[in-house]
């Protein structure tokens, strides 16, 4: 076998070998979605910093369309690095070597989501442990109004004319 034909292809003949043309698709494909959820999570921290719960619930389940997407390139890629690395080693050196750069830098974005995503973890705590010692807050300002009588109103089969 000719160098040219390996790298053009393993050989056969028409070119690119079907199997490594869908691995470049894939990797992109994947790439793109990459970039797409980065997108969503700084958005979503935006919203969430801004006190806007419901527009990032809305990020949220946007996000959760592209996970999906995620998941299923990831099982075209063999589904984990072992599976990737045996998809790869069968690829010509120069798309082996982009598809290991390519993998990369999405491992790299997928970090910083995760990072992210764990300081909006820490900020819907943070806003939960808040709003629930205000509940509690209002709960025994109440009990303590009932207990002086304040939180009753005045039962009238209970008085005469005069008060």
């Amino acid at each position: 076998m000719r160098g040219r034909d390996k790298e053009q292809g393993g050989g056969r003949r028409g070119g690119v070998d079907p199997a490594h043309a869908r691995l470049e698709r894939v990797l992109d494909e994947v790439e793109r979605l990459c970039a797409e959820l980065d997108e969503m999570s700084v958005r979503q921290g935006a919203e969430l910093d801004a006190g806007r719960a419901e527009e990032a619930a809305s990020v949220v389940a946007s996000r959760a369309r592209v996970v999906a997407r995620l998941e299923s390139a990831a099982r075209d890629l063999g589904g984990d690095a072992a599976g990737f690395e045996r998809l790869v080693g069968s690829a010509p050196e120069g798309l082996a070597e982009r598809a290991r750069k390519q993998a990369a830098e999405i491992a790299s974005v997928v970090a910083r989501v995760l990072a992210r995503d764990e300081e909006d973890r820490e900020l819907l705590a943070a806003e939960r442990d808040r709003l629930s010692q205000e509940i509690g807050g209002l709960g025994r300002g109440r009990a303590a109004l009932d207990a002086y009588g304040g939180g009753t109103t005045p039962d009238p089969t209970m008085q005469d004319r005069r008060g």
